[in-house]
């Protein structure tokens, strides 16, 4: 059995959390016929599915996830970088989690082309990625530090 693990980034600018949003749902849902699995959670997914034991991935097409995201901006129901998006892809093998702390995790139980790709992807961007696993209910990182955050990459862990 494999732990949990993550991989995450440097705290990013907006519109580096956008260029990322951008990036995994094109990765995701490479045509716009194509739809990808998506959880609006804290904060904005009290706009979303209103109460909270509603919480629910929605599978949406790019155009729509991209509509919704700023239709809940302009409302000022949630933001990029300031509220919690996941993304998940077809087969589960990852979670993709656009942070409210402004950045990015990518929450595996399996390393993967995938998770290795994007954590290269993600040091030639200067991101600084480092990479964490879970430990009952702890983030640790290899050389034994705990992170602060013990629920990044559970949505069901925010108020």
């Amino acid at each position: 059995m494999n732990d949990t693990r993550q991989i995450q980034t440097r705290e990013l600018t907006t519109p580096e959390m956008w260029a990322e949003f951008h990036h995994f749902v094109g990765r995701l849902a490479p045509t716009e016929t194509d739809q990808v699995s998506v959880l609006f959670a804290f904060a904005w997914g009290f706009a979303v599915y209103g109460d909270r034991k509603n919480w629910c991935y929605l599978r949406l097409t790019p155009s729509a996830l991209y509509a919704k995201v700023q239709d809940l901006e302009q409302q000022e129901e949630g933001h990029i970088g300031n509220s919690d998006l996941f993304l998940l892809p077809e087969d589960k093998s990852f979670q993709i989690q656009l942070c409210h702390e402004s950045d990015v995790h990518i929450i595996f139980d399996k390393p993967s082309d995938f998770t290795a790709n994007e954590k290269a992807r993600w040091q030639e961007l200067g991101y600084v990625p480092c990479e964490w696993t879970k430990k009952g209910n702890k983030w640790v990182e290899p050389s034994g530090g705990a992170y602060v955050s013990s629920t990044a990459g559970d949505p069901s862990a925010h108020p």
